[in-house]
């Protein structure tokens, strides 16, 4: 807090962020080095606890500083350099990483992001989709559906809270992949009932990282608590219509949608048999009856099995090579030969195996 309200004074907020006591013996707080005086303290903060420590008058300045955490020895544990400060807001840590301004300073709590003074929205996306229609917000998530699956301008993202989708006008290099960490910063919209963020462009800000697993749900629970997401459900296969079918837990016939730009071919499917399909779950407005028209929308080959079909499968393959040669004579050339009829068999069934996941 560089520019707290009235007489109010600076102070800054330490978390320890371990499962054990930190023992701070001697350490201090500090602007840019060379400016004020460091100022000491000795503290045992327990673990996952908040610590808030008052400054003396006007260590900070109000137009930018950093701010530095030192340990005994003089080594910076922590620090920070802020560009600005608002009167009565404080500059806060989300979980990802970012350093936001925030108008709801929290001492000795978890910190709350609020926008300042008409700066953006910057929220979980849960949070986010509670807004108004228009709000500006900002968003740092990672990409579950990559550009150019969906559509050539919309990919997902999500974060710890929720999904979202979003829609942007320009694709710059590189365009964001499965995994990547982004950036968008515009106004939250809705199509067809679906929120979704509305983004001018957007900033790959780290690449290569390894992609959280989909969420498990039941088919009754592709609704609107699960919109945005990228989940996993199993069920039996009931009916198909176009290029959609459904499966169903028990707990609800779910549909899911083949959209024609992913390429994705429909596997064969018999009344009964065990699916499993993990996508994104959208909702496309309403249908005739009224009821909300959510759909779980797959987004590779891979994101398809027929759970029933590759048991079948392995069953043929074993049961082909199960007679074995016998010494001697025709019955030896016999075995022999349904051994050769099973392996070819196996082969051709792989072969038929490895297409059906391109």
């Amino acid at each position: 807090m560089p520019n707290p309200e009235g007489d109010e004074k600076e102070w800054v907020e330490i978390y320890n962020s371990n499962s054990a006591a930190a023992e701070l013996t001697d350490w201090l707080i500090d602007d840019q080095e060379g400016g004020s005086s460091p100022q000491s303290f000795t503290e045992v903060l327990p673990p996952l606890s908040y610590r808030q420590f008052f400054l003396g008058s006007n260590k900070l300045n109000n137009d930018g500083d950093p701010v530095r955490l030192l340990r005994s020895d003089l080594s910076v544990a922590d620090s920070y350099s802020y560009s600005s400060s608002q009167k009565g807001a404080a500059w806060a840590k989300e979980t990802q990483g970012n350093w936001l301004e925030t108008s709801t300073a929290t001492p000795n709590e978890a910190n709350k992001f609020s926008p300042v003074g008409g700066s953006p929205h910057q929220d979980n996306v849960l949070e986010l989709k509670k807004l108004v229609l228009g709000s500006k917000i900002e968003l740092t998530a990672f990409v579950s559906v990559p550009l150019d699956v969906f559509s050539d301008d919309e990919f997902y993202v999500v974060d710890d809270y929720s999904g979202i989708k979003i829609s942007v006008d320009n694709t710059p290099e590189p365009k964001p992949k499965l995994g990547d960490k982004v950036h968008v910063a515009s106004t939250i919209e809705e199509s067809y009932s679906e929120k979704y963020i509305k983004s001018d462009a957007y900033e790959v800000r780290q690449t290569d990282l390894r992609f959280p697993n989909p969420v498990e749900v039941s088919t009754g629970e592709v609704t609107e608590p699960n919109e945005g997401k990228l989940v996993k459900i199993k069920g039996k296969y009931q009916e198909s219509d176009g290029d959609s079918f459904y499966i169903d837990d028990g707990t609800g016939s779910a549909k899911v949608y083949l959209k024609s730009s992913t390429g994705i071919i429909k596997l064969k499917m018999d009344s009964g048999d065990e699916m499993e399909v993990q996508g994104v779950v959208s909702q496309y407005g309403f249908l005739k009856d009224g009821q909300a028209n959510y759909r779980l929308m797959p987004r590779f080959q891979s994101d398809m099995r027929n759970l029933t079909e590759e048991q079948r499968l392995r069953g043929t393959v074993l049961g082909a090579a199960t007679e074995l040669p016998v010494t001697g004579g025709q019955r030896a050339w016999f075995s022999l030969g349904s051994i050769a009829l099973g392996l070819i068999l196996k082969v051709v069934l792989k072969f038929s195996g490895e297409v059906r996941q391109v």
